[in-house]
């Protein structure tokens, strides 16, 4: 059998904002795969791709609905993927 890659687009969307984008790309795992094989990936998403910059130019991390979407392309361009909501309660300041 052919081995090949497969790439796996991790997605975040956060609360919405003015000015936010609807989706972010913050990171993607390049995985080789055999035939139909399906793998579990592990992915790490840094604070700072939580975050927003407020207009004094604090940087935090609000409270509010996100998710995660992971698949082949953007959220929304094709049925490949799956998300998962998730809830931050709280406000934590970054450092700069």
């Amino acid at each position: 059998m052919e081995q090949r890659e497969a790439v796996a687009e991790i997605y975040l969307k956060t609360p919405s904002s003015a000015g936010a984008p609807r989706h972010a790309l913050v990171g993607f795992v390049r995985t080789p795969l055999n035939g139909m094989q399906q793998q579990h990936i592990h992915v790490v998403i840094d604070p700072r791709n939580l975050s927003t910059v407020s207009t004094d130019g604090k940087r935090s991390v609000e409270p509010g609905e996100y998710s995660v979407f992971v698949g082949g392309a953007q959220p929304g361009q094709d049925s490949s993927g799956t998300s998962q909501g998730f809830t931050i309660t709280g406000r934590k300041k970054l450092p700069r």
